[in-house]
């Protein structure tokens, strides 16, 4: 305090007496002391020295009311209007906060006014923060680029937070934890702190870090769902070394927490350390309490290396378990992952990946209370201590399940497993899932079947995918014909597993496995092929919905699409095939029979059933069809990385009336892509592209016939898309002068990459709808460009000077 002023007869008694009033504090001596500086009359000497006196309407614990009634006069006396809102947000900033920070939120929240650069901004901020320190409100920092506050700034008053309506950040883990329990004032004493209710008038958080010790404090609804990133402690903070996501929440609470009622989603990825959700560190912490995750939907744990079990005991581990957790990298010996503790009612969307379970349900509990019978959809992957999903008697609870995918699961020797003890009226019980629709299989080696003993049907399942199963040989597999048949106390026969592994037929499909509604098949070759596919009548009936067959990796002994797999193409729905990632050399398709076999349905009016073909990565096919027919209702035909197609794509003779969509890409052999009699069959032709062949000179092979002769017209009326990539050695559409051509519908033309193309025909041509076409190529920085001169002949010709010319200029 200034000492003329306060050895003033008038002034001095007050002086002292408010000194008394700061408790002794230098900090509050000097903050007051500041304050008061410059008043001069001695009411406002007086009245300072009853706003100590007041009664309060806040308690703040673990403060002395005469401390914070000092520091909160000098917050009173700031005079400048700005200074009140930017001291509020250097106390929710914390300890050595950057001016930068303050500087950014501060404009973000629109606390300064009268500047019109962010440079101006910049200095007013640096000149508020100078003068806050100097009413010792803030303190120096680390460095002159930074600042601190006071430690008894740990208070927030009430109804700040909710003020901060645009606010998108939030951080406050390290500087406040004293968040009050909101409705406790009505019958007790009022609110002295903030309460995290008011963050849910923060419509715009999409950041935000808290620590809550008291978990009472913790309202309903604190996740929104615009929080991307957050740290949360309940109960205790986290030790910054197990922090690896932007998304951490921790829990330590007794029985009567309510925030896993509001918990919609759980994620927890790539965390070594992780090894469950909860943690009993004594036997007294839950007991045997059942927590039960009422609204959780959906639940994803993946990469999980330490993981032991969704929650577990540390007071049942063993001390070297204990320090096989603890050890960075460690792996666990997870076994199950449901049990009777945890329940997930509404689980919708369970995926598991990298995690060392051995079993995920456990058998003997009910399968509702675990909360299967909503479960939609079940994606595992990577989970090698896995040997099967689920036992014969859990099918039943899966009512709604419609996507399963199991994936790279070394140790899955058959995804459901026979109930041991059943009864043969059981055993004889038909399995269904109601509601599958999509089934993946995909990189298990050591997978054998699907399932075993009881009768099993898929009544809605439209995609079957079986990839990479070496070893299966069969699909179901009948108990009678591989377990024992035991009695029992009750005189009623049961089936004994001592017999389960015993050799067994190799059909892939049998009369007790169906798919009534199946309409997508994948199926990856294996040694056992032949023996597998169990016959055309069978795969009528297991398939009679088929529409979509992919054909995988079939090896390079396999020169010839198999006569015996035709069945499969004379299914009588069948509408798409692929073909992927093979060695047929001379045709696709063979029509003939090999080796005495019986000859199956004629190949050419299997083709004329299709309408889409798709073939991709077929490394020495040399001709794609050979015959006259085969392709009439072909819609779709896509072919790429075919290095080996020859000359033309097909022979004169097929003819592709029906065509919408032709693609081609990666076939370096061809030069002209189709003959002259090919092209005129076109005529619902919509889109054309191709690209990537690096010997095609011309996309249509014209005629030889005298140049006296009356021009032939190709007219392609439905044309409305042609794109050529990369094409280098193109010179024209077509080279002949005998043709005119007549595209009426045609509106994009993408030409790029086609160095050598100097025009688009010889012949008349006819484009009324076009009136640009789109360049992209390296020369032009790969950015879209559009040219056009008139005519398509006409801009085709100039793009080709252009280019001579930057050739020219920068060779």
């Amino acid at each position: 305090m200034t000492t003329d002023i306060v050895l003033r007869p008038d002034l001095k008694s007050t002086a002292i007496e408010l000194a008394k009033k700061c408790a002794g504090l230098p900090i509050a001596i000097v903050t007051v002391g500041k304050a008061m500086k410059d008043k001069k009359e001695e009411f406002e000497w007086k009245n300072a020295l009853q706003e100590p006196r007041r009664p309060s309407k806040r308690n703040f614990e673990g403060i002395p009311g005469d401390v914070y009634s000092a520091i909160e006069l000098s917050y009173k006396f700031l005079e400048v209007e700005e200074y009140r809102p930017t001291f509020l947000l250097c106390s929710l900033m914390g300890h050595n906060a950057a001016i930068e920070d303050l500087l950014k939120y501060g404009m973000g929240l629109g606390l300064f006014h009268g500047a019109n650069t962010i440079e101006e901004t910049r200095y007013k901020v640096s000149t508020l923060v100078r003068n806050l320190k100097t009413s010792s409100l803030l303190l120096d920092g680390s460095t002159s680029e930074r600042f601190d506050i006071q430690t008894f700034l740990k208070v927030i008053s009430p109804n700040v937070l909710s003020r901060l309506s645009i606010l998108e950040e939030l951080y406050l883990y390290d500087s406040f934890d004293r968040w009050e329990v909101e409705g406790h004032e009505i019958f007790e004493k009022p609110r002295a702190n903030a309460s995290l209710v008011e963050l849910q008038h923060l419509s715009h958080l999409t950041s935000l870090e808290v620590n809550v010790p008291d978990e009472q404090a913790v309202p309903k609804e604190l996740f929104s769902e615009k929080l991307e990133r957050y740290k949360i402690s309940i109960g205790e903070k986290w030790r910054s070394d197990v922090l690896e996501t932007s998304r951490n929440l921790k829990l330590k609470f007794n029985r009567s927490i309510h925030l896993v009622d509001q918990l919609q989603e759980i994620e927890v990825t790539v965390c070594k350390n992780f090894t469950g959700l909860l943690v009993e560190k004594r036997e007294e912490d839950i007991g045997e309490y059942i927590l039960e995750f009422s609204q959780l939907s959906s639940l994803k744990l993946r990469n999980l290396p330490s993981f032991i079990g969704l929650i577990y005991s540390e007071k049942k581990l063993s001390s070297s378990q204990l320090e096989s957790i603890q050890s960075i990298g460690a792996r666990s010996n997870a076994t199950l992952l449901f049990d009777q503790k945890v329940l997930f009612p509404n689980i919708k969307k369970l995926v598991l990946w990298s995690i060392p379970i051995e079993q995920l349900w456990h058998d003997q509990l009910p399968m509702l209370s675990f909360g299967v019978q909503n479960l939609i959809s079940l994606e595992l992957e990577s989970c090698h201590n896995l040997k099967n999903l689920f036992t014969s008697s859990m099918v039943k609870s899966f009512v709604q399940l419609k996507t399963l995918v199991v994936e790279d699961c070394d140790k899955i020797e058959e995804v459901i497993i026979i109930t041991e003890g059943l009864v043969e009226e059981e055993r004889m019980r038909k399995m269904v899932f109601p509601k599958l629709d999509y089934l993946i299989l995909r990189d298990l080696p050591n997978l054998k079947r699907f399932c075993f003993g009881n009768p099993i049907e898929f009544p809605f399942l439209r995609e079957l995918m079986i990839v990479r199963c070496p070893v299966l040989n069969t699909f179901h597999c009948d108990s009678t014909s591989v377990g024992t048949i035991v009695g029992n106390e009750a005189g009623k026969s049961s089936i004994s597993m001592k017999n389960l592994h015993m050799d067994v037929p190799k059909y892939l499909f049998n009369e007790k496995l169906t798919f009534p509604n199946l309409q997508k098949l994948a199926l990856k070759w294996n040694d056992g092929m032949k023996e597998i596919l169990h016959g055309q009548r069978l795969a009528s009936d297991y398939f009679c919905k088929l529409k979509v067959l992919r054909i995988l990796r079939y090896p390079q002994r396999i020169a010839i699409f198999p006569s015996y797999q035709l069945q499969l193409l004379s299914l009588p729905n069948l509408k798409r095939l692929d073909i992927e990632h093979c060695y047929f050399k001379e045709s696709v398709f063979q029509s003939e029979s090999v080796g005495g076999e019986e000859k199956p349905a004629s190949a050419c009016k299997v083709l004329s059933r299709l309408t889409e073909l798709r073939l991709f990565d077929l490394k020495e096919l040399m001709h794609l069809w050979k015959e006259k027919k085969g392709f009439q209702n072909l819609r779709i035909l896509s072919v790429a990385r075919c290095p080996k197609l020859k000359t033309n794509l097909v022979p004169s003779s097929v003819c592709f009336q029906n065509l919408m969509t032709l693609e081609v890409q990666g076939c370096p052999g061809i030069i002209k892509l189709v003959t002259h009699s090919t092209a005129k069959s076109l005529v619902k032709l919509r889109e054309m592209r191709i690209s990537d062949c690096e010997k095609m000179e011309q996309i249509l092979e014209g005629s030889d016939w005298g140049h006296d002769e009356v021009k032939d017209e190709f007219s392609f009326p439905r044309l409305n898309l042609l794109e050529l990539t990369r094409l280098s050695k193109l010179e024209s559409f077509c080279s002949s002068g005998n043709h005119t051509f007549g595209f009426p519908s045609l509106t994009t033309v993408v030409v790029q990459d086609c160095q050598k193309m100097k025009m688009f025909s010889q012949g008349g041509l006819d484009t009324p709808m076009l009136h640009k076409v789109q360049l992209q190529s390296n020369e032009w920085g790969n950015e879209e460009y559009w040219i056009w001169e008139g005519s398509l002949n006409s801009t085709i010709q100039q793009l080709f000077k252009e280019r001579l010319f930057f050739f020219f200029k920068f060779p």
